[in-house]
């Protein structure tokens, strides 16, 4: 029995020294467990902040390099534009400056060109000036000569009463002393008054195709002065207008005389030379009337209508070529011409 409770106080004895053994055990065990878990965690936290802080870093130096980056690439393009500008800014004062340079010179021509308009308003108003004086100055000569040819009128007119017209040696040098002084008065009134006067109305007849006015003032133009060639040329037109009225021969002759004396004293004429070299085609000789129409084109080479009639008259020789060329050249100077 009482080795029964020995044995009994001596297990319950080791049981509770086993609890307390396993008790410190466990709680040293934990103890260095947590310890352990503690040097884990800590471990692994500074692991994951050193991990946090290098991504941070290394995204704070992405960072930086896209700032850097952008920084360079917005002074790039601000250099890009600053220059883009200064090239629009230059560009715009250089338009500016030319745009002014070209409206100097614009306001320059515009004033030359009022200086002339004023240059040639005051020289037209001096020349009117001088057509009135002139006017006025053949008025006075007309009245002039009108008061001559009432007088010469009344004097010749005992003459011309006469039936027979036979008048003695005093008679006859009383006629010639009145016709030199009649001479001497008119140039004296207004010779040149009266000879622009006949030229006048010889172009206003020729324009008008009034071919018997336009002969009857250059005749009488004629009276006063045989050497000018324009009115020897003019009576000769009227003569070759008239020939074409009624086909006299004889006035086709008169009028290639006159053709003849108004070149013979300006050899520069080439309408002489056309209108005589009609004159040779209609007489049917076609030689003369090209060597008339080559003088004509010698002097003026843009003389279409003595190409189109020299291509007639090599037409008439049969030579179809030089024709056909004369005429081409015709037409390129002037279109409107008819066809041959």
């Amino acid at each position: 029995m009482k080795k029964l409770v020995v044995g009994i106080t001596g297990g319950i004895i080791v049981f509770v020294f086993f609890l307390i053994c396993q008790n410190n055990f466990a709680q040293g065990f934990n103890k260095k467990l947590y310890g352990v878990k503690d040097d884990i965690n800590k471990v692994t936290f500074e692991q994951w902040n050193n991990k946090v802080i290098s991504n941070l870093t290394q995204k704070v130096e992405d960072m930086q390099k896209y700032v850097d980056a952008g920084e360079r690439n917005l002074d790039k393009w601000l250099t890009y534009l600053a220059l883009l500008l200064s090239i629009i800014i230059g560009a715009s004062i250089f338009n500016g400056l030319k745009s002014r340079d070209l409206a100097k010179e614009e306001l320059s021509e515009i004033r030359r060109i009022r200086e002339d308009i004023n240059r040639v308003v005051s020289e037209a108003e001096d020349r009117l000036k001088i057509v009135k004086d002139k006017i006025t100055q053949i008025e006075n000569s007309a009245i002039s000569a009108k008061s001559i040819e009432s007088e010469m009128t009344i004097k010749l007119k005992e003459f011309g009463d006469r039936s027979d017209l036979t008048l003695d040696e005093a008679q006859n040098k009383k006629l010639d002393d009145f016709i030199a002084q009649s001479i001497t008065d008119l140039k004296n009134n207004g010779i040149e008054t009266l000879k622009n006067l006949y030229y006048a109305k010889s172009l206003k007849a020729q324009n008008d195709k009034k071919w018997d006015d336009l002969l009857r003032l250059a005749n009488s133009y004629m009276d006063l002065d045989e050497t000018n060639d324009k009115m020897i040329f003019r009576r000769g037109h009227a003569y070759q207008q008239l020939s074409k009225i009624d086909a006299n021969v004889i006035l086709k002759e008169k009028a290639i005389e006159d053709y003849n004396e108004g070149i013979r004293i300006n050899p520069n004429n080439a309408i002489a030379y056309n209108n005589r070299a009609n004159l040779f085609l209609d007489f049917k000789d076609p030689d003369k009337a090209i060597s008339d129409y080559n003088e004509a084109i010698k002097i003026n080479p843009n003389y279409a209508v003595a190409f189109r009639n020299r291509a007639i008259a090599y037409k008439r020789k049969g030579s179809q070529s030089l024709s056909a060329s004369d005429f081409a050249k015709a037409i390129e100077l002037d279109p409107t011409l008819k066809p041959i």
